[in-house]
Parts: structure tokens; sequence; C-alpha cells
């Protein structure tokens, strides 16, 4: 492993212990996964999430893409965004979160879609994406 990544493995450990808040609200059964199917689908036609939708998503400022070890599974790296939130339903603004797996990044960074739900994203930290790991 990287410096690079054991210090970002090291700093989400350390997060994890403290105030860093995973985004994980929206885990039922009642067609999400239908959802998500459809959502991936229409983006890979190009076509974005609905403007109603991202006008009332959270946004993200300061994030950047990391990847991240499961611990409970089969040791499966997964990308997940780093950053500050606001406007999310469950969690206050302002506060340091890792959303719940990214299964799409718009390539021009305006917008990502977790597991859970769509982030409209703000600036990011630095580059975007974590020196040593690769973009997805």
């Amino acid at each position: 492993m990287s410096p690079q990544r054991l210090e970002l493995a090291n700093e989400l450990d350390q997060q994890n212990r403290g105030s860093l808040t995973m985004s994980t609200d929206d885990h039922d059964d009642n067609g999400t996964d239908a959802r998500r199917k459809r959502d991936v689908e229409s983006y890979l036609k190009g076509e974005a999430p609905p403007p109603p939708e991202l006008a009332s998503a959270p946004r993200l400022q300061g994030w950047r893409a990391v990847t991240v070890r499961v611990r409970s599974d089969d040791g499966r790296l997964l990308m997940v965004l780093i950053g500050h939130v606001s406007g999310h339903p469950y969690l206050a603004d302002g506060r340091t979160i890792h959303t719940s797996e990214v299964i799409w990044l718009d390539r021009n960074r305006q917008w990502a879609r977790s597991w859970n739900r769509v982030y409209r994203l703000g600036a990011p930290a630095g580059g975007g994406v974590d020196p040593g790991e690769t973009e997805a």
C-alpha cells in the first residue's frame, strides 16, 4: 500500500471513530434496486438526474473520491466521496461525511449517484480525486 493510501486509510479509521458519518438512509426494499437500475440505464444514455431531483439533492463541498476496503466483506474496494454536506434530510449542514458506494460520477463532476442518493457536487478538495488512485 502506498504511503498516501495508508495515510488515507488511517485518516478514515480515525474519522470513523469520530465525526465522520456515512449516509445510509435508504436501505429499504421498496423498489430501490429497480430505481438504481433505471438510474444507471439512463446515465448510460447520457442523461442526468431530473432537474427536480438535482435541485433537492444534498450538496457536497470540499469533496474527494477515495477507495475504502469493506471490512465485513471479502475485502473488496469501494469508491466513496468524502466532503462537507449541506441540505441532507438526516445530517446536519457542514458535517463531514462519506457517502455510500458511488455507482456513478458525472464526468463533469457536477453530481454523483451513491448507492443511497444523488449528490450535487460543489468545489472539490484539491484535485477531487485521491492521489495515487484511478478515476472511475
